[in-house]
């Protein structure tokens, strides 16, 4: 049988465990919502989580499953060291891969499977005519106009997700 002082030790435990499990929750959930498509924090400076900040992303093909869809907008740095995007992943592809479209005289070359850099405080531009991340073999139709996560690698092992628009 417990005594009195060792069921306040019991209640009290149990209390500072559950409030530090929802400590837990509330520090999560604050931290996955800053790396969420590059969000700022309340002064308008860039989240230190999110290296990433993503403007203007859509996804162009037909959503339909087996498909492949491109990824174009824009995709800035935000922090001072050099990053590189080596692909990613989908809850509704196979994978991300990231593609160098490139034209020399007038022939139009793609690469798969490159890294993309992306130099400090800077911003590549998602595009056909330089690079793409290339949203492979679709599992499941996409709704047109809907806004989606994508989960963007980098060469560091970071995972950073941005959202983009279906069109």
């Amino acid at each position: 049988m417990v005594g009195a002082r060792g069921s306040r030790d019991l209640v009290a435990n149990r209390i500072g465990a559950g409030a530090a499990t929802i400590a837990a929750c509330l520090v999560g959930s604050a931290l996955l919502a800053s790396c969420s498509g590059g969000t700022t924090s309340d002064a308008g400076t860039p989240s230190a989580i999110a290296p990433i900040s993503a403007t203007g992303l859509t996804l162009a093909g037909k959503p339909s499953k087996g498909a492949d869809l491109l990824l174009n907008g824009d995709l800035t740095n935000t922090s001072n060291e050099p990053i590189t995007v080596v692909g990613g992943s989908a809850y509704f592809a196979t994978q991300l891969q990231v593609i160098k479209n490139e034209e020399d005289g007038g022939k139009k070359s793609v690469t798969a499977g490159v890294t993309m850099p992306i130099d400090a405080n800077s911003k590549v531009t998602l595009s056909p005519s330089s690079y793409q991340i290339r949203v492979l073999t679709l599992t499941q139709s996409l709704e047109h106009g809907s806004t989606v996560p994508l989960n963007v690698t980098l060469a560091n092992g970071k995972t950073m997700t941005v959202q983009a628009v279906v069109e």
